[in-house]
């Protein structure tokens, strides 16, 4: 017997749907969980200044941003 889920070796769709909406829904539990720790410093950022400076702002206090992960965590908020 092999480990893992068989539907996923097996390249099912319903399986790898299901996958899917479980690990977005995981993901986006902790967008929500963590936006107030980072979301009201792009709020008042944007439109004012570019993406990349909102990244360098972040980046500058520790933490380790990129253009696209902001983007696509702001963008899953707002859906």
């Amino acid at each position: 017997m092999l480990p893992g889920n068989p539907g996923l070796r097996e390249h099912r769709s319903g399986a790898i749907r299901t996958i899917a909406a479980a690990r977005n829904q995981v993901y986006l539990g902790d967008l929500i969980t963590y936006a107030p720790t980072w979301l009201p410093k792009v709020q008042r950022m944007r439109p004012q200044h570019s993406w990349c400076d909102v990244i360098r702002a972040f980046n500058h206090k520790g933490q380790r941003w990129t253009l696209e992960r902001l983007r696509r965590s702001v963008h899953r908020l707002v859906r």
